[in-house]
């Protein structure tokens, strides 16, 4: 058969559609352990990183039953400026590990959250983050979308529901190319996941 026609798409059109500006009922979908990973400014040292992925209740489209998710990446500590200390600590509040205390992530999935998102700009592009999380205000109905709750890390095999460039990311960390000395090891020795050490480093994200 003939090669088909060629056709350019619009200037500023992609597959990737932010979520929009705004605060969503949220949920900790999935978890993402990438294991130690080089950071691009090389005035920061190699860290455990962690990628959190939140479905919100916000559609795709007015007819669609599928919802905006979005991943963000956090240091792998519980250091007072840290990431996920910033992200989860408003939400659990007493329940969050006090100083010197452990925390096992796998606990956080599933978790309801108020979720903010915020928008950046960079060239002609626009990306959506978020910004904070909150706990649900009282008398909130739960969301509940049937979607696959797991957490996954870099030392797993690539299984479904895994995107493809977090299974890339993880492939480049230390502990797997061998580019220095890993980061000291959380992985629980219970099958109840990773734990934190609140004294690890954590690059500003």
């Amino acid at each position: 058969m003939p090669i088909p026609m060629l056709k350019s798409n619009p200037a500023g059109s992609g597959d990737y559609t932010p979520v929009p500006e705004g605060t969503y009922q949220g949920i900790v979908q999935n978890l993402f352990f990438l294991g130690t990973q080089t950071p691009l400014n090389p005035s920061y040292k190699p860290s455990q990183k962690l990628a959190i992925r939140f479905i919100l209740d916000e559609p795709l489209g007015e007819q669609s039953d599928k919802y905006f998710s979005i991943t963000t990446t956090v240091g792998f500590s519980l250091g007072e400026k840290a990431g996920l200390t910033k992200l989860f600590k408003p939400v659990l509040g007493s329940g969050w590990p006090p100083e010197g205390g452990t925390l096992d992530p796998e606990t956080l999935l599933n978790l309801r959250v108020m979720v903010t998102i915020t928008h950046t700009t960079k060239g002609d592009k626009t990306y959506a983050n978020v910004a904070s999380l909150g706990r649900l205000p009282r008398g909130m109905a739960p969301f509940d979308p049937n979607c696959d709750i797991f957490a996954w890390s870099y030392d797993d095999p690539p299984r479904d529901g895994v995107p493809e460039w977090i299974i890339k990311q993880a492939a480049q960390c230390h502990e797997l190319t061998g580019q220095s000395a890993p980061a000291k090891e959380y992985r629980a020795a219970a099958p109840a996941g990773h734990k934190i050490d609140p004294t690890a480093e954590d690059a500003p994200f």
